[in-house]
């Protein structure tokens, strides 16, 4: 058994008929059972699906040479309804395991609101440090103003007097 004879992997939709395939190649022909949970289930035979037919399948096929055994996990896609009133054409997948590979409506429902969120917290933190920025940036142009409205600065130790006597003062230069 291969994954061209029985593939590992197979999607059925409820409410169509679907058939569980794997079949088993050898000489002596070998003989093919497949089971669910210890329950015999025939390959090759269409039946009815359900959500109880997702999950995991073995198949074992058996000669005289030997045996081979492939585990095959189904997948169901169906549509969940809310009651009567609810809203309808929810579609989702049931299986053996979990995987957003298989259903492209999780992806939309789990990974498209997380990105934009991701999105708002990436633009709302730019935007607060942009912000933030800009009010330090006009805190200091305000406090530079204010500095030059008081007068020229004089280094330590420099006061109107000091600077009358060096001959710096305002009223001191030509």
């Amino acid at each position: 058994m291969d994954d061209g004879s029985c593939p590992p992997s197979q999607n059925w939709t409820e409410g169509q008929d679907e058939t569980l395939r794997c079949r088993a190649r050898g000489n002596p022909r070998p003989r093919l059972e497949c089971s669910r949970d210890g329950e015999p289930f025939p390959a090759g035979v269409p039946r009815p699906v359900t959500r109880a037919h997702a999950g995991i399948y073995r198949c074992r096929a058996t000669n005289p040479l030997g045996t081979a055994v492939r585990n095959v996990t189904v997948w169901v896609h169906c549509e969940w309804r809310r009651g009567a009133g609810g809203p309808r054409g929810v579609r989702g997948v049931l299986g053996g395991r979990w995987g957003l590979d298989h259903d492209p409506d999780l992806l939309l429902l789990v990974l498209l609101p997380a990105a934009v969120l991701a999105a708002l917290l990436a633009g709302g933190t730019g935007y607060g440090i942009y912000y933030r920025k800009k009010k330090i940036r006009q805190y200091r142009l305000q406090e530079r103003q204010k500095q030059l409205e008081m007068g020229p600065p004089r280094p330590p130790g420099c006061s109107e007097e000091t600077a009358a006597l060096n001959g710096s003062a305002r009223e001191a230069q030509p």
